[in-house]
């Protein structure tokens, strides 16, 4: 294992592992809505949430400054909330749609 060091560190990679995380959840959503009617839809947005997560938290290892508590607490602790995120989406969705329907009959 690296000696922890200072070097490299980003003052703001939390915020950037949140922000990286956007495209590919974005282009999964995008995947997911072409096939109209995903048979789990939670399920595939808390999949799409952490797929997208990974990616940025995995990169940044390679940016940002190695040590193991940093890298847990800005890189890893991230991803459940970009999770969060995606199922909440996917609640707010399904709620929108079932009031949109309601409201053209």
């Amino acid at each position: 294992a690296l000696e922890p060091s200072m070097a490299g560190k980003r003052a703001d990679c939390f915020l950037q592992t949140l922000l990286f995380a956007g495209p590919p959840m974005a282009a999964g959503i995008w995947l997911a809505r072409r096939c109209y009617f995903p048979l789990a839809p939670l399920r595939t947005a808390a999949l799409i949430g952490l797929a997208g997560s990974m990616l940025p938290a995995l990169f940044m290892q390679f940016a940002c400054m190695y040590d193991p508590a940093h890298i847990l607490s800005h890189h890893i602790l991230p991803i459940p909330g970009v999770v969060l995120v995606g199922v909440i989406g996917a609640l707010l969705a399904s709620r929108a749609k079932q009031f949109l329907r309601g409201q053209q009959s």
